[in-house]
């Protein structure tokens, strides 16, 4: 049985995700430049030729680049008890 969060909770859990950055988070900056450096050419999605919202799409190699950050999907790892985000994607 789930139970509705009230309006109040509702309200607050919006004006957070409205703050939330989607595009030109600090690490998409760093790592486009550094890219850009290197003489790649880039774009900054594939618009909808490409399944889901990449970041950086690279053509020419035919990248698509998917930079999530801690924030959604970092975090994980400590609910999994594990002992860094590193371990996380060791095999």
């Amino acid at each position: 049985m789930s139970r509705t969060p009230p309006k109040s909770a509702k309200r607050d859990i919006s004006s957070i995700m409205r703050k939330v950055r989607s595009t030109n988070t600090s690490p998409e900056v760093a790592l486009r430049r550094a890219l850009a450096e290197t003489g790649l050419r880039l774009s900054d999605n594939g618009g909808d030729s490409l399944p889901g919202k990449p970041d950086l799409v690279m053509p020419e190699e035919r990248i698509a680049i998917f930079i999530d950050g801690d924030f959604w999907h970092g975090g994980q790892w400590r609910k999994r008890k594990l002992a860094s985000l590193e371990q996380q994607f060791a095999w």
